[in-house]
């Protein structure tokens, strides 16, 4: 059965505004601006879509690696670099890693492993969420 819609109920469709004129999606624009130039997937090589850095509580870090407290002395301005501060309390950046698409999966089981003590920022960007605009905007 086919529905013939009258000119009124045509009226009332929601046009639709695409992001950037359709050109590039959210989540395309920011993997573009947002990772630095050069990045690579940790496990392809493609181009990344996602980043996961990863912290450790410094006072842990501290009681498990005695260096540290060398580095820390030694190196003020590069250990300073590597300090967050969180709610919690401050936390140390050990590693940055990027991952593309068809790796995330994997590199989220392999964030969730983990032990206790580290906490891992994911950043994935904007979901590729079709922005609508109706009617007063």
């Amino acid at each position: 059965m086919v529905q013939i819609m009258s000119t009124r109920e045509q009226r009332r469709n929601i046009h639709m505004k695409k992001f950037m004129g359709g050109r590039v999606s959210p989540r395309e624009l920011h993997a573009k601006l947002a990772f630095p130039a050069g990045s690579k997937c940790h496990y392809c090589g493609k181009p990344p879509i996602a980043k996961f850095t990863s912290f450790a509580e410094e006072d842990e870090m501290l009681k498990r690696d005695p260096n540290l407290k060398i580095h820390k002395m030694a190196e003020p301005n590069r250990y300073a670099q590597m300090r967050a501060k969180f709610k919690p309390g401050w936390f140390l950046r050990i590693n940055t890693v990027y991952s593309c698409p068809d790796c995330l999966p994997g590199a989220e089981k392999a964030a969730a492993k983990l032990p206790s003590w580290i906490f891992v920022d994911i950043d994935r960007g904007p979901k590729d969420i079709p922005i609508v605009s109706g009617y007063g905007s």
